[in-house]
């Protein structure tokens, strides 16, 4: 019946108008392309695919729909059981890229970083959250998510301090104190680089690590110890204001890294990560 209706530029017009309204109206909030969204932008292809201009059988038009149902629910099941796409393993590869960009930066620097692997660092948080808030019982224990939450903000946060810190305080340092800012800095880098590689481990097995941060925060107290020496030493031989304001900055950033790593380690030592990292709903 709507074949003739179809011969007619105008009504094929306002239909396709009028399907792309109600399809956009319905899905302009939601992230992403769902599956209805999809099966909806095929049929009103498929509708005009219709030649309208020729005689359409009842069988083409039945067939088209049964067609296009069949293929959907083939291509759920195939993707469901061969290349599964679940949101705890999604957020699970962001944290360990996140991760493992931090570990990265401490040890080769941020020079050594490509630029996009830098640009991840703020993609990450965005693509891992959404992830996570799909999270909730039965999947994973309640409250889960929002842990997660807190450790990604956690190491999110660390990685910013990482990344305009790393590399830049040691060359400012007045020469005389070089020698000791060198130690220091690198036993704070291997205690951070430890740090992150006991959640990266984390993440990969699923095996939560031990909460602990003595090590770490002991030499983050001899660090302060120590800045708060350098800045009288550097005031009593007048050092310029400028250099010292930067000093400071550095080393403070040094400090907030070591303690949010200190804690997005604590944070992920509380995840109960094997009661939902495996495929368990198949």
């Amino acid at each position: 019946m709507g074949r003739p209706l179809l011969s007619s530029y105008a009504v094929m017009n306002a239909i396709l108008f009028t399907w792309l309204f109600v399809w956009g109206y319905l899905s302009f909030s939601t992230r992403g392309v769902t599956q209805p969204m999809n099966f909806g932008m095929l049929c009103i292809v498929g509708i005009l695919g219709l030649n309208g201009q020729e005689p359409i059988s009842f069988q083409a038009v039945m067939g088209f729909f049964f067609g296009l149902s069949l293929a959907v629910v083939v291509a759920a099941v195939i993707q469901r059981v061969l290349w599964p796409s679940l949101p705890q393993w999604e957020a699970r590869d962001r944290f360990v890229e996140l991760a493992e960009i931090c570990r990265d930066l401490i040890r080769k620097g941020t020079g050594a970083i490509p630029l996009w692997r830098l640009t991840r660092l703020a993609l990450i948080p965005g693509e891992a959250d959404v992830r996570i808030r799909l999270l909730q019982p039965p999947i994973c224990p309640e409250g889960e998510s929002d842990r997660l939450i807190e450790v990604l903000q956690t190491l999110s946060g660390a990685s910013g301090h990482l990344v305009v810190t790393l590399g830049r305080l040691l060359p400012i340092v007045p020469p005389e104190f070089r020698e000791e800012a060198s130690g220091r800095i690198a036993r704070l880098e291997r205690l951070m680089d430890a740090c992150v590689s006991e959640i990266l481990t984390a993440f990969k097995t699923g095996a939560s690590p031990t909460a602990r941060d003595g090590d770490l925060r002991t030499a983050l107290d001899e660090w302060v110890g120590w800045v708060g020496r350098l800045r009288l030493a550097m005031l009593a031989a007048e050092a310029s204001p400028i250099v010292l304001l930067r000093i400071l900055g550095l080393a403070e950033r040094y400090k907030l890294a070591g303690e949010q790593l200190m804690a997005a380690q604590i944070q992920t030592s509380s995840l109960r990560l094997a009661l939902y990292m495996g495929d368990f709903s198949l």
